[in-house]
């Protein structure tokens, strides 16, 4: 992709114009015809002028990536030299047909957007190199022309709701890029993939029910990388993943491979070129040896990552033949017991993770420069922390810091002038003694400017030293940040001023009963970049304020086991809600604030709630909900008519592992007329479906998944009758023979 941008950049004149989105471009001074390049700058407040583009005939580039773009303009399809145009999160559920007339276009970019089709005549963007669709989550099928773009290099589908390829998807000959990752509607790829033989880079993690791989697999010969993460029916790929001899990274996290890992170290043999492997929580105990043996011998590997692999019990000596890895995981690997002397051989080492393993000898840890324990020194005066003075990683995990026998040992190390290091983990030990105060050898840990990922962990002083209280001077590249395990802290650093913040934990903050103006720094415009922010463990966090204009991006918000929390006046805008033991935010009687987050959201997650579903108040502002997840909960009784006119716009609906034995699914089931998937998992007490099913005119798929009375209920010749006139009736895996 940076080859493509670098070309296009090189082939336009060096005249760029920055605008107002609101106002036409014949306000400009500069005359519109000889612009070549369009960026608009800090306009997600405004709206695009119809005909904005229409006297910019001689366009190249046009960016609309910080525009509010409720539907393109057609005054677009006029830039018949437009090469590069950015235009995502569209919230018009259509692409105007005017954008297949871009033919110069090698570049086309509507991630996040609300479109659920392309026009038919797709196609015609034959010099189109590069598309991004990623998280088009409307976004079902593509279009038959689709396969007529010829020169498609990149293709981005992630997350998209696409159940099939077309069949003639091989004919993408010049494609090296697919991510079809989180397409989890996806269970077969059609047989023509095996043409796409120009493919390096293919990404199908989280594709749960994809099978069949051996039809296609093995023809992929120039295969660099490949991601199968939660991959859970691949089946033994011995001879198709083994001819892949070119590949670079190899991600089987999650994947199954219990069964019949003997295939797997026949297919390492020939992977000589592998760089990163990723076997997260799929190999078995009695199988452990015999494969770490096998990785043990391939000599180019940098990355290896075990983690949560709880049958591991030991890392053979053969270790240190890996000369050139430098990111070993090994955390929650809860049975490791010690690791081998010779893995200190191993000058390439930076980062090893041996977090919560909690059988782990930890006198058997090499010094690693990432992860750094704290210890007293032979003479039990000083610590060992001034070890790492002259040092300078990119990575630096210190843990046990409660071993700092002095504030001085901590200044003596110079963090702050650390000016590599990028993650930065500090850590004391829960339960431990500690010698020094931790709020002073904090203090003299500051972090440099350069720490991007920061975590905090096991803190116990009452207040933050002075650095913390003033984040985003000492830190304004951090994107994470990490706090958990701070019992004592009764107050939280305004992280809302951190301008480049995207992810943000919190948990395990016991004195913490309210969030509002002191998180976000006082300022209206708090987290303007942050993605994803989770509250866990926040067992006394009783009350939650919002202020306007604060996390403009936020695409996730999860909340688990903050059982008094309830939001009180608005809830933050966030594309999905995940929910989990704390039922007083499902109850939460929200004041409607106008542009709510039912616009924002339109993906729920409950888990583990005991109040019934007629009681779920925060149902009301979520009018725009459209795929709503039901997981480990006890009444779904609902009579009330309001809050099922707040799902009238459901489209998915998942209901897993009921507590109850007799649970009957409600017959207001049949009122969710744009439901289109419905999906039941581990529920034995649900034996039928309502009688208002056959009111389901939009659903296309019925999926059952260990429900066994239900599964013969759908079987019986008169229930077949009721379910005619849904397309698909699935189990997970295996499909049902209804």
């Amino acid at each position: 992709m940076h080859d493509l941008v670098h070309d296009l950049a090189v082939s336009i004149v060096n005249e760029r114009r920055q605008g107002n989105a609101s106002k036409s471009l014949r306000s400009f001074r500069t005359s519109p015809p000889m612009l070549r390049a369009l960026h608009y700058l800090d306009c997600c407040r405004t709206q695009l002028d119809g005909s904005a583009f229409a006297p910019a005939r001689s366009l190249r580039v046009l960016d609309l990536s910080e525009c509010s773009i409720q539907q393109l303009p057609d005054s677009i399809g006029k830039l018949k030299q437009l090469r590069y145009l950015n235009a995502p999160r569209i919230k018009d559920q259509m692409v105007p047909e005017c954008i297949t007339k871009l033919w110069n276009s090698i570049y086309l970019n509507l991630h996040q957007s609300s479109i659920v089709a392309l026009p038919e005549s797709n196609g015609e963007l034959k010099s189109l190199r590069h598309f991004d669709l990623s998280y088009c989550s409307g976004i079902q099928q593509l279009p038959a022309s689709f396969c007529n773009l010829s020169a498609l290099i990149y293709l981005n589908l992630h997350g998209s709701s696409i159940a099939a390829l077309p069949e003639s998807i091989g004919e993408l000959k010049n494609l090296r890029h697919f991510d079809l990752s989180c397409c989890s509607g996806i269970e077969k790829l059609p047989v023509s993939f095996s043409n796409l033989e120009k493919l390096a880079h293919l990404d199908l993690s989280y594709c749960y029910h994809l099978s069949g791989l051996s039809e296609w697999l093995g023809s992929l010969s120039r295969l660099e990388h490949l991601n199968l993460k939660y991959c859970r029916s691949i089946g033994d790929l011995t001879g198709e993943l083994g001819g892949l001899t070119k590949l670079q990274y190899l991600n089987l996290a999650r994947v199954p491979l219990d069964e019949n890992l003997s295939w797997l170290p026949k297919v390492l043999v020939n992977l000589t070129k592998l760089s990163y492997l990723n076997l997260e929580n799929c190999i078995d105990k009695a199988e452990s040896v015999i494969l770490l043996n096998y990785i043990c011998k391939l000599s180019n590997l940098e990355h290896l990552d075990l983690y949560r692999n709880s049958h591991l019990y030991e890392i053979p000596e053969a270790i240190s033949n890996l000369s050139k890895l430098h990111t070993l995981n090994l955390s929650f690997c809860t049975e490791l017991e010690r690791l081998p002397a010779s893995i200190a051989k191993i000058n390439s080492l930076k980062y090893l993770d041996v977090s919560d393993c909690s059988s782990l000898d930890m006198s058997t840890l090499p010094q690693c420069l990432t992860y750094f324990a704290v210890h007293a020194s032979d003479g039990g005066c000083t610590s060992n922390i001034c070890e790492l003075e002259y040092e300078d990683p990119p990575f630096l995990n210190i843990k046990m810091l409660e071993n700092v026998k002095s504030a001085e040992e901590a200044q003596r190390i110079k963090l702050v002038k650390k000016q590599r290091i990028e993650k930065l983990e500090l850590a004391w030990t829960r339960g431990a003694n500690e010698f020094v105060d931790g709020e002073k050898v904090l203090e003299q840990l500051a972090p440099p400017a350069t720490v991007k990922i920061f975590s905090l962990q096991g803190y116990k002083s009452a207040s933050f030293p002075s650095w913390m209280m003033d984040i985003a001077t000492f830190l304004p590249r951090l994107e994470s940040i990490t706090l958990r395990g701070l019992p004592s802290c009764g107050k939280l650093p305004p992280l809302g001023q951190l301008p480049n913040l995207q992810v943000l934990h919190i948990s395990q903050m016991d004195k913490i009963r309210k969030i509002d103006g002191e998180l976000y720094g006082g300022t209206t415009n708090a987290f303007p970049k942050l993605g994803f922010l989770s509250l866990h463990c926040m067992e006394y966090l009783e009350e939650w304020n919002m202020a306007t204009c604060v996390f403009p991006k936020l695409r996730g918000l999860s909340v688990k086991q903050c059982p008094m929390l309830r939001f009180k006046s608005g809830l933050p805008l966030s594309n999905t809600l995940y929910i989990s033991g704390s039922d007083k935010v499902i109850l939460s009687p929200l004041v409607d604030s106008g542009a709510s987050s039912s616009a924002a959201t339109n993906r729920l997650d409950v888990y583990c709630c005991d109040a019934p579903l007629d009681q779920w108040s925060l149902l009301r502002h979520l009018r725009g909900l459209k795929d709503l997840r039901i997981e480990n909960c006890s009444n779904l009784t609902c009579s009330s008519a309001d809050i099922l006119h707040c799902l009238s716009s459901l489209e998915t609906l998942s209901v897993t592992s009921c507590k109850r034995d007799d649970v009957a699914l409600p017959e207001w089931l049949g009122d969710l007329t744009s439901l289109e998937v419905f999906k039941v998992s581990n529920c034995q007490g649900i034996r039928t479906l309502p009688e208002s099913i056959h009111q389901l005119k939009c659903i296309k798929r019925l999926e059952i998944n260990k429900c066994p009375e239900l599964v013969q209920w759908c079987k019986s010749e008169e229930n077949k009758t009721k379910l005619a006139h849904i397309k698909e009736i699935v189990r997970a895996l295996p499909i049902y023979p209804l």
